[in-house]
């Protein structure tokens, strides 16, 4: 409804395209995967956090990509090649000694083995091509 007051208000018109921009990679990290094979594939998935930690049932890899890219507000790419569906739990511990330079949700993902690698990505990108002053009603 939003978008159609700005296409009429405003005689907004605009595309959408894929650019280049920065995305992060979600790949296994260097230490020992905290990930365990779903213990019941009847329950809906879900994922909780990044407030003091990480939590999921029944996820898949590429599932959790989707959920870190809205937290991270940068699209996430799952570069896992984990095929399953996990359940993991992550507290996140404030008294790590990288509070200060990394954020929670990048501490969590590294305590269940994983990684976020910084990189160059296909990021979808909102082109305005005409946009007009508000006239009187």
């Amino acid at each position: 409804m939003l978008l159609a007051l700005l296409v009429e208000r405003f005689q907004l018109q605009f595309h959408r395209e894929t650019r280049q921009g920065a995305v992060y990679f979600l790949a296994r990290g260097n230490k020992r995967l905290k990930l365990k094979e779903a213990q019941n594939r009847d329950v809906a998935s879900w994922i909780s956090g990044p407030e003091n930690g990480i939590a999921a049932a029944n996820v898949s890899m590429p599932s959790f990509a989707r959920r870190l890219s809205r937290w991270l507000e940068r699209p996430v790419f799952d570069h896992t090649g984990l095929d399953g569906v996990y359940d993991f739990k992550f507290e996140y511990d404030w008294s790590d000694p990288d509070r200060d330079v990394v954020a929670p949700i990048l501490v969590s993902v590294k305590g269940l083995g994983l990684k976020l690698e910084s990189g160059k990505g296909p990021v979808e990108t909102v082109v305005i091509d005409r946009v007009e002053r508000l006239s009187g009603n």
